[in-house]
């Protein structure tokens, strides 16, 4: 394989209560045509099986696994392994999902194409036992094989725009190390951690691009996980439009009042300066009256 691109990459696989599906996500990673430059896992206190699963890869000198002592949630874990990391360029892949064996490949070549991407985003090949429901609400192409083909758009001036309340990528994006600080992290902000992330980035400037490739393989499993996920992205997302058209009505309104306290302002000008001007002449014609 060729040398791609100098850069190197950092590939994160945060877990909580995954080890059902674990194993087979790390072998899908260990798998690559080309290998990430650094592999770490962080398993955010985990209750079941998770831990049994990690201890047969700790002779691994691929990966380095990180233990919560305490469970820290979504954000806090993945601010905590990016800090543990070290690469250009950082990717998280999901513990329930799997990565086809061009995905490190795929997002190099790209990267050497536009190096000057901040976040670039592949395709998804979506599976499992509800595969159809996303598949349904995404367009998906069906493959009939079980999995879908759900092509993302192209990164457009009106998906930009739209991306204040329309997310077009997806958690299995790769950023850049220095976005990614410059924009201050993962942050707790009421909404799904990595469309925030995504929208400060592109919003403070970051370059957006889409990678012609199908190399994530996104699984949907049962209603309590991923549909409600989805419904509560929906939910949110629905939140967010109405808000946003609450601020532009509260704007339209307030620059209503400020024209017409201009008009205000304007007309006690005036009634002022022609008071003096009356005040005056009344003056200037006591002043002419012979006593």
């Amino acid at each position: 394989m060729r040398n791609l691109t100098p850069v190197t990459i950092s590939l994160i696989i945060p877990n909580f209560n995954y080890g059902e599906f674990l194993e087979e996500c790390i072998n899908s990673v260990l798998d690559q045509t080309v290998t990430p430059d650094e592999i770490i896992i962080i398993d955010d206190c985990s209750s079941d099986n998770s831990l049994e699963i990690l201890s047969r890869f700790e002779n691994n000198k691929q990966i380095k696994i990180i233990r919560n002592r305490k469970n820290l949630g979504i954000v806090d874990n993945f601010n905590k392994a990016i800090k543990a990391s070290t690469s250009d360029y950082i990717v998280f892949v999901g513990a329930d999902n799997r990565i086809k064996k061009t995905f490190v490949e795929e997002y190099k070549k790209a990267i050497s194409k536009d190096t000057e991407a901040a976040i670039l985003y592949c395709d998804i090949t979506i599976f499992g036992p509800r595969a159809c429901l996303l598949a349904e609400t995404t367009n998906a192409k069906n493959n009939n094989d079980g999995s879908y083909s759900w092509v993302f758009p192209e990164p457009s001036d009106e998906n930009i725009k739209r991306l204040e309340t329309t997310n077009f990528m997806h958690g299995s994006s790769i950023y850049r190390r220095d976005w990614y600080q410059k924009v201050g992290g993962y942050q707790d902000n009421g909404i799904p951690e990595d469309f925030d992330l995504f929208r400060r980035i592109v919003f403070a400037g970051g370059l957006p691009v889409h990678v012609n490739a199908e190399t994530l393989e996104y699984r949907q499993h049962s209603p309590d996980q991923s549909q409600t996920k989805i419904n509560l992205e929906t939910k949110i997302v629905e939140l967010l439009q109405r808000n946003k058209v609450l601020e532009e009505e509260i704007e339209r309104v307030d620059s209503v009042l400020k024209d017409r306290d201009k008009e205000i302002y304007e007309l006690n000008n005036k009634l002022n300066s022609l008071s003096e001007k009356i005040i005056g002449k009344i003056k200037r014609k006591i002043k002419k009256i012979k006593i």
